[in-house]
């Protein structure tokens, strides 16, 4: 009703409440880890026309633990947690929100993940 919109969405497991937000074309980057209107569908209907027809929408999908310790260190004040889940793989490259984008929206950062060594 406010008319708000371009919204940054981190969600951990989510429902019909950001399945409203997406459909109503208000949320521009979600980044969660699984979203499904319980005993209805397998996945929320709005949120599967944006992503396979609208497009409009970045999305990164992460496993829940690590959307859990993202909660959890900004719970915190902390910008990270450092984690070992996910190390040994270069999908960090292949998928979710490009680096050219993050450059582009000041509601993001401009990494997804950093590895750094251990102190």
């Amino acid at each position: 009703r406010q008319g708000l919109g371009d919204f940054t969405g981190y969600s951990g497991p989510a429902g019909g409440d950001w399945d409203m937000l997406i459909g109503e074309g208000r949320v521009r980057n979600f980044i969660n880890c699984y979203i499904a209107n319980s005993g209805y569908t397998n996945v929320c209907r709005r949120f599967r026309h944006e992503v396979e027809k609208v497009g409009k929408m970045n999305l990164e999908d992460y496993s829940q633990d690590v959307i859990m310790y993202m909660l959890h260190a900004s719970s915190l004040g902390l910008p990270f947690l450092p984690v070992k889940l996910m190390q040994g793989s270069d999908l960090v490259n292949k998928w979710g929100i490009s680096k050219e984008v993050r450059e582009k929206d000041p509601k993001l950062p401009n990494d997804k993940l950093v590895e750094i060594e251990n102190p």
